[in-house]
């Protein structure tokens, strides 16, 4: 199932890409709209003035295996991958004349069954979990990092913002 939304300026495609049946229901107009609120507030924040595109995936724990392997070297699936394309370049983006393509955000790639399995372990709702997890991702676009403990905490602080601001608890 796939879905085509605005937020701002920011087109979203989102895609259920989970095998069928999927044993958890996802609302992908929901989470398209936080990931879309996300990019064009961090965008905002950061000078994002033009039409932008980005991606959200959700796969099941085999499809985010694979993709773990690939790109982290890990077989084990994990709860969020992000792919940045240009949005770190954003700044320079439509700074020639004429008209600018959209600016690709890039792709974020969430696991449900992966989000289930912490949200039980942390005691949260699955809903608080898979909205942590979309904007992580979101984040990690725009080049937010956690290796460092001074990125880390960069990183919680804008997660916690984006999350109070478009995420109803």
């Amino acid at each position: 199932m796939r879905l085509e939304l605005r937020v701002g300026r920011v087109a979203v495609e989102v895609a259920d890409n989970r095998g069928m049946p999927a044993s958890l229901p996802l609302d992908l107009a929901r989470w398209g709209l936080l990931a879309g609120g996300a990019a064009a507030g961090v965008g905002s924040d950061r000078g994002i003035d033009v039409d932008a595109e980005m991606g959200l995936s959700f796969v099941d724990a085999d499809a985010m295996a694979e993709l773990a392997g690939r790109h982290l070297g890990s077989n084990l699936p994990t709860d969020v991958l992000a792919f940045p394309i240009d949005a770190a370049d954003f700044a320079a983006h439509g700074q020639t004349a004429g008209p600018t393509p959209p600016l690709m955000l890039g792709d974020v790639v969430v696991c449900p069954d992966v989000a289930a399995r912490q949200a039980a372990s942390a005691r949260r709702r699955l809903a608080d979990e898979v909205a942590l997890l979309v904007v992580h991702g979101v984040l990690h676009l725009f080049g937010y990092d956690h290796a460092e403990e001074q990125e880390a905490e960069a990183m919680r602080a804008q997660t916690s913002a984006v999350l109070a601001r478009l995420h109803a608890q």
